[in-house]
């Protein structure tokens, strides 16, 4: 049944998972975001204001990429109109 599932690795006749041939340490890239979002949360908790800092910064930080994104676009499609910049189709 799962002698052809994807996620399983056949070697010398052993069925062995990923996991178990990643490389050590591989946990801790688990480990450490979540230990991160427990504390922010905490955090949070005990003083709830820092939630509308952290909200605050993230909206102001995606509209300078927005804003920035949309203005490099702007200047390409005026390179493009201009025939100074070729598109290979």
């Amino acid at each position: 049944m799962l002698r052809d599932f994807p996620s399983l690795i056949y070697m010398r006749g052993h069925r062995r998972t990923f996991a178990s041939v990643s490389t050590p340490g591989a946990w801790l890239l688990l480990m450490a975001p979540g230990i991160a979002l427990i504390c922010g949360a905490l955090a949070m908790f005990i003083w709830p204001a820092l939630l509308a800092y952290i909200v605050g910064s993230l909206l102001l930080f995606g509209g300078v990429l927005l804003t920035g994104a949309a203005w490099q676009l702007r200047r390409s499609e005026r390179q493009v109109s201009r025939g100074g910049l070729s598109v290979d189709p």
